[in-house]
C-alpha cells in the first residue's frame, strides 16, 4: 500500500495524470502482479486488497461535427500561414483520424495513387491504408501534390 499511496501522488503531483490515467496504470500494475501470484513468484498481497484500486471517472468527450470542420475549413488564414498550416493538418487529422505526428511525417513516397495513401504509425509498427475524402483532397494537393 506504501507504493500505491507514492505512485499515486507522483501519477498526480509530478506527472500530472488525471485519475483515469493514473488507474489504467494500476491495472497494468496488479495485472503483472496477479500473473505473477499465478506463477508461484512472491510478490505483495496488498494488489487484493479494495483500497489498492485503479479509479475511474466519467469523462465527457468533446468533439467538433461535420459542420463546425467545415467552418474550419471555409475560415479565412491566409494572413497566418502559420494558423492556416495548422488548421489544414487539423482537418486532414479528423478525417483520416491520423495523430499530428504521423501527419508531418507524410511524405509524397506514401501516396499509392490520388486516392489513398500508405503510412507506417509512429506509435505502433503497423502499416495502415487510408482513403483520400474528397473533402480533403485540396489539403492534400496543397502539401505533397497529391488527391
Amino acid at each position: 500500500m506504501d507504493f500505491y499511496r507514492k505512485f499515486s501522488l507522483y501519477c498526480s503531483n509530478q506527472r500530472g495524470f488525471r485519475s483515469n490515467t493514473f488507474g489504467k496504470h494500476i491495472c497494468n500494475i496488479k495485472s503483472v502482479l496477479k500473473k505473477a501470484d499465478i506463477l508461484g513468484i512472491a510478490v505483495t498481497q496488498d494488489f487484493k486488497l479494495t483500497e489498492y484500486r485503479a479509479p475511474r471517472e466519467l469523462t465527457s468527450s468533446i468533439y467538433l461535427n461535420e459542420k463546425e470542420i467545415d467552418e474550419l475549413i471555409r475560415l479565412d488564414l491566409s494572413a497566418s500561414p502559420h494558423l492556416s498550416r495548422t488548421r489544414d493538418f487539423f482537418v486532414i487529422g479528423c478525417y483520416t483520424g491520423l495523430r499530428w505526428e504521423d501527419l508531418t511525417d507524410l511524405s509524397k513516397a506514401d501516396f499509392l495513387d490520388n486516392d489513398i495513401f500508405r503510412i507506417q504509425l509512429s506509435k505502433t509498427p503497423i502499416k495502415v491504408t487510408i482513403p483520400i475524402l474528397d473533402v480533403v483532397k485540396p489539403f492534400f494537393q496543397k502539401y505533397w501534390g497529391q488527391g
